[in-house]
C-alpha cells in the first residue's frame, strides 16, 4: 500500500463515524465470508455422504425390518429385538412372530428338530416340511423333505392346480377328484367305478341297475313286471 492511501485510510478511522462505518463493513464481510465458508462445508459433506459431519444418512431398512438404533432388524424373529426395540428374549427362548417363546425341553433327538414348543420330524410332516412352519399345499404329502402330490394334478382354473391325494384318482372339475377311479358327477359328488348318480338324490346305483329311491333294481321284465328288488344304493362321497 502506497503512503497516500495508508494517510486516508489512518484518517478515516480517525473519524468516529467514518470508523464505524469501515468497521460495520468489515465485519458484514467476514459474516458473509463465514456463511459462505459453512456452505462449502456442508457441500463437500454431501458429496462424501454425509461423513464429514459424523451424521451420514442412515441406510434404508427393507421391508419387514425396523430400524432399532443403529441396526435394521426383523421384530419377528430378532431374539434381542422380539416385537418391539430392545426387547430381548430370555436364555432358552426363540422369538417367533414378535413372541419369546420356550424352545423344547428336553432337546430334541435326531431327525427331529424343535419348532416352538414342539419336536417335529421335518422329513415327514406335512404342516413343518423341510423347515419349521413351512406346510404343504391341501392334499400334499411330505416326503424326504419335500412336499409332493400322490395322485395327479387337477386342473382348478386359470394355471392353477390342486392336488388329488389318491394316486388312482380321477380329476373332476374345479379341481376336485374321485378316489380310486371313482366317477364325478355334476353335483360335485363321487359314485365308485361301475356305479352312476341317481337324479335328485346322493346316492349311487350299479350300472345296469335302475334308481328306485334309495334302492337298486333290476329293469322291468317282459311282461311289464318290474324284478325284485336288488340291493341298497351307494351313498355318494364328496370329491376331493
Amino acid at each position: 500500500m502506497d503512503h497516500r492511501r495508508f494517510d486516508i485510510l489512518a484518517r478515516s478511522l480517525a473519524d468516529p463515524r467514518t470508523r464505524r462505518t469501515v468497521l460495520h463493513r468489515l465485519g458484514g464481510g467476514l459474516l458473509a465470508a463465514s456463511a459462505a465458508a459453512s456452505l462449502l462445508e456442508a457441500e463437500a459433506g454431501k458429496r462424501k455422504g454425509g461423513k464429514g459431519n459424523g451424521k451420514g444418512n442412515k441406510r434404508r431398512c427393507q421391508d419387514g425390518e425396523t430400524r432399532c438404533d443403529t441396526q435394521c432388524v426383523d421384530l419377528e424373529t430378532d431374539i434381542k429385538h422380539c416385537g418391539e426395540c430392545d426387547k430381548e428374549c430370555d436364555p432358552g427362548q426363540q422369538c417367533l412372530f414378535g413372541e419369546c417363546l420356550d424352545t423344547c425341553s428336553p432337546v430334541c433327538a435326531a431327525p427331529e428338530v424343535c419348532c416352538l414348543d414342539e419336536c417335529i420330524d421335518l422329513t415327514s410332516t406335512a404342516a413343518h416340511c423341510g423347515q419349521c412352519f413351512r406346510a404343504c399345499a391341501e392334499n400334499e404329502v411330505c416326503r424326504f423333505a419335500n412336499c409332493g402330490c400322490l395322485g395327479p394334478r387337477c386342473p382348478a382354473g386359470g394355471d392353477a392346480t390342486r392336488c388329488c391325494p389318491d394316486a388312482n384318482g380321477t380329476c373332476c372339475e374345479g379341481g376336485g377328484c374321485c378316489a380310486n377311479n371313482g366317477v364325478c358327477t355334476t353335483s360335485g359328488l363321487c359314485c365308485d367305478a361301475g356305479y352312476y348318480q341317481c337324479p335328485g338324490t346322493d346316492v349311487c346305483c350299479p350300472d345296469g341297475l335302475i334308481c328306485d329311491g334309495f334302492d337298486c333294481v333290476f329293469p322291468e321284465r317282459s311282461g311289464g313286471r318290474r324284478a325284485a328288488r336288488s340291493e341298497p344304493a351307494v351313498k355318494a362321497t364328496p370329491a376331493r
